[in-house]
């Protein structure tokens, strides 16, 4: 039997009860739930905690919650587009094209019907009927146009580990140092591109709204403190990571004492009823990419 492959994903966040619903908890916030739904146990490894999950099982999740899953993360969820319709001629209900007649009339009477006219009883003299085409040959059924579902990564054999670092936001980096060493994953992987890389990072993001799930691949840490400690560490901004919306406030309050608040109830609601499971799903579209390299 052939070894797991093991994918990290981090919630960045200040660690302890004190910070655990504050906005710039974001990203643990929707691994933590996540653990939640599947009923697993988190474990303490030191300077970090972990939850060590099968990515089949939370792309199953998914689909019992019916959760659609991008493409690629960062993409649009993989819907199938739904077939066009017409409507009919006097009526307002909908025919589908496939084998419905055009209706003339709101009977939908069809053209064979009709009853056919005798000329039995007629007096006058009655003109040959015209020899009666020969039927057409029948032209072999066309195929129709099929919605070609995608080949399904398999994913038997990839584990997913949540991981909480044990710390404040900007000691992220020296936190990882920990994560790295007790999996033998050496910084230099962090500098060979991000699709080598086994890590994808969560975490707030001021500039979008509550509800928005931002992908970057890489770049700039763009002000986040974690972020920024995380890049120093490894001395690269290849770092793929999941951008979770809180907005910025609307009043004059410093965005350090907004962002150590707890989400308002309504703004709660939507992390937990959308912005969770979206994530979730960009997780596992993130995990595929990496088995398929795509």
């Amino acid at each position: 039997m052939s070894a797991a492959r093991v994918l990290f994903v981090v919630g960045l966040g200040n660690h302890g009860p004190r910070y655990a619903a504050t906005r710039h908890n974001a990203g643990r916030i929707v691994l933590e739930s996540l653990a939640s739904r599947l009923q697993a146990p988190w474990t303490a490894h030191g300077k970090f905690d972990q939850v060590v999950l099968s990515a089949a099982s939370v792309r199953q999740l998914l689909r019992n919650d019916g959760v659609a899953i991008p493409t690629k993360v960062g993409g649009k969820p993989a819907t199938p587009p739904t077939p066009k319709k017409r409507k009919s001629k006097g009526s307002a209900a909908a025919l589908t094209t496939s084998n419905a007649e055009d209706s003339a009339s709101d009977g939908e009477v069809s053209a064979n019907s009709a009853p056919p006219v005798s000329t039995s009883d007629l007096d006058v003299p009655q003109p040959a009927m015209p020899t009666p085409a020969p039927s057409p040959v029948p032209r072999a059924p066309t195929a129709r146009r099929q919605l070609v579902e995608p080949v399904e990564v398999p994913l038997d054999d990839v584990e997913i580990r949540l991981v909480r670092l044990r710390g404040y936001m900007n000691e992220s980096g020296d936190k990882l140092r920990q994560l790295l060493r007790a999996n033998n994953i050496p910084v230099a992987q962090f500098q060979t591109g991000t699709t080598t890389v086994p890590f994808l990072f969560l975490h707030d993001e001021l500039d979008k709204p509550v509800g928005s799930i931002v992908y970057k691949a890489s770049g700039s840490p763009a002000g986040h403190n974690g972020m920024r400690s995380i890049q120093g560490f490894v001395q690269s901004s290849a770092l793929p990571r999941l951008r979770i919306g809180v907005d910025r406030p609307t009043d004059r309050a410093d965005v350090a004492d907004y962002v150590l608040k707890p989400f308002t109830p309504s703004e709660r609601e939507t992390v937990d009823s959308q912005v969770a499971p979206a994530t979730w799903a960009h997780i596992v579209a993130w995990a595929e990419g990496m088995v398929t390299g795509a």
